[in-house]
């Protein structure tokens, strides 16, 4: 799994600041980092909703999710990966196929873990 640093630098980059949510698909295993690094790296962060296609609805490690919701963040796990793109103005993805491009809103910015590094979409 790439580092989780160059993911925040490209999100800070390329979205607006404001208020920001987040669709996550992947294991929880691999994806609960990157994620903390987010929520750290960008404030504006208000929930996020997570799919994970290898148990379908995931449960989130309990410190997580205690982390999120101390930081005033919303959690959601989603019975589908549709569901957790929903809205998303940012969309992780590691380990999991990419989203169609029509669940995504306009102007959404996807961040797809590739190895080492990240590829950088936007909607």
């Amino acid at each position: 799994m790439p580092d989780a640093w160059p993911l925040v630098a490209a999100a800070r980059a390329l979205l607006p600041p404001g208020v920001l949510t987040v669709g996550v698909l992947g294991p929880v295993a691999a994806t609960a980092p990157q994620v903390r690094a987010l929520v750290r790296g960008l404030p504006g962060v208000t929930h996020v909703a997570w799919f994970d296609p290898s148990t379908g609805t995931p449960t989130l490690p309990p410190d997580l999710a205690g982390t999120l919701r101390r930081r005033g963040i919303g959690v959601c796990v989603t019975a589908g990966p549709r569901a957790a793109v929903l809205g998303a103005d940012l969309v992780l993805v590691a380990a999991a196929p990419a989203p169609h491009r029509s669940w995504l809103c306009p102007g959404a910015v996807l961040l797809v873990a590739r190895d080492r590094d990240w590829e950088v979409r936007t909607g």
